[in-house]
């Protein structure tokens, strides 16, 4: 189910500028087209734990999922208006997902979460990578067109929902075992806001980096390809990291050591790619997707850390989710009108280092002091 949230949408990606041409699209549409599921990962993960009061979370995912299939069908019609809508339905099933197996996790495995959490955040660095590095090659490969190399992806969800059958039988509501958690008790606590603070700066820094660090290695006269294969490996570079850091975190009770080491490790990468990016690009891709791996991993740890039941984790999810990706749409925009306004590279990578470096080591020392959402400490 994790690799099916990424996926779909990812793939999308490597072949916009395939389908930018193909379609007559101009740059702010095909830039719509990547930011609108980002945008309905924030505006409809609020919906989750709803919906979870009256529905048992297995029943959930398993619909979102079904609906992320039709979505990708919708992308294969002929049809530029049907394309942006099923990028809209795919972007509001996925934000069902991401707030829910987080929840799903905290419920079924109290006592593995640091192991389930590195294996659901892997999960998702491959859902990342994988289409990432290799959707157009498979294009190429198989003779088919963009809509055809969408549609690959597709198999993802279709096999996780096959999976998912068994899990029907044994649904609960959140209702049935935890009491409801207003939502406007969390936006009074501090430790929420750190939490939901991370996650944003988290995916602030990501899909930034995402959408200009190819650009940044072009400009500097590196070949498209090789740009998007660094891109690639800085993802799938990450995933021993993506599995150590919820352990590690688990065990520590206070996990400010770990939120100085990716500091160190995002600093190293960004000063390396403003100063001098392309002779040593492969290390500092490396060094960065080190950094924001753990940044990611330690980000869904957090949710699950600070909340003592599954409902106060589908709650803090959702708010961290709802407030961290609508931050993460306006990263890519902003980046890019400060390389236009400065024509240099410089300026915007600064920006990024001051509004998502430094930041995010500051909350993150305050989502790592061991409390619970809602309580003083946590329990000795």
């Amino acid at each position: 189910m994790a690799v099916g949230l990424r996926a779909p949408i990812i793939a999308a990606a490597p072949l916009l500028h395939e389908i930018q041409r193909s379609l007559d699209l101009s740059s702010a549409e095909a830039g719509l087209l990547t930011t609108l599921p980002v945008l309905c990962f924030g505006a409809f993960s609020p919906l989750a734990p709803l919906l979870a009061r009256r529905w048992s979370m297995e029943l959930l995912i398993f619909a979102s999922t079904a609906v992320l299939v039709v979505a990708i069908g919708v992308r294969l019609v002929p049809s530029t208006p049907l394309l942006f809508c099923g990028m809209l339905l795919a972007g509001i099933a996925i934000a069902i997902g991401n707030v829910l197996l987080p929840a799903l996790i905290k419920r079924d495995f109290p006592k593995n979460g640091g192991t389930m959490t590195g294996a659901y955040v892997t999960a998702l660095t491959l859902g990342s990578a994988l289409p990432a590095g290799f959707t157009v090659p498979l294009e190429r490969a198989a003779g088919l067109d963009w809509r055809g190399a969408l549609a690959i992806w597709g198999v993802v969800p279709v096999l996780a929902l096959i999976a998912w059958i068994p899990q029907l039988r044994a649904g609960h509501r959140i209702a049935d075992i935890a009491p409801r958690v207003p939502l406007r008790a969390l936006l009074r606590d501090p430790i929420a806001w750190y939490v939901t603070a991370f996650m944003g700066l988290q995916s602030l820094g990501f899909y930034t980096t995402t959408a200009w660090l190819p650009s940044l290695f072009v400009s500097h006269g590196m070949d498209a390809r090789n740009a998007g294969l660094l891109l690639s490996i800085a993802n799938l570079v990450g995933i021993p990291i993506v599995l150590l850091i919820p352990v590690l975190a688990v065990k520590l009770r206070n996990q400010t050591p770990v939120v100085l080491g990716m500091a160190a490790l995002y600093t190293i990468a960004l000063a390396g790619l403003t100063l001098d990016p392309e002779p040593l690009a492969l290390v500092w891709m490396i060094v960065l997707g080190l950094a924001q791996s753990a940044t990611l991993s330690l980000a869904v740890t957090f949710m699950l850390l600070r909340s003592p039941d599954p409902a106060h984790a589908a709650q803090l999810s959702s708010m961290s989710q709802c407030a961290g990706y609508m931050l993460a749409a306006v990263g890519p925009f902003l980046f890019g009108a400060l390389r236009d306004f400065s024509s240099s590279w410089i300026v915007p990578m600064i920006a990024l280092f001051i509004c998502v470096v430094v930041p995010i080591t500051l909350v993150g020392i305050g989502a790592a002091r061991p409390r619970f959402v809602g309580a003083r400490t946590l329990p000795a």
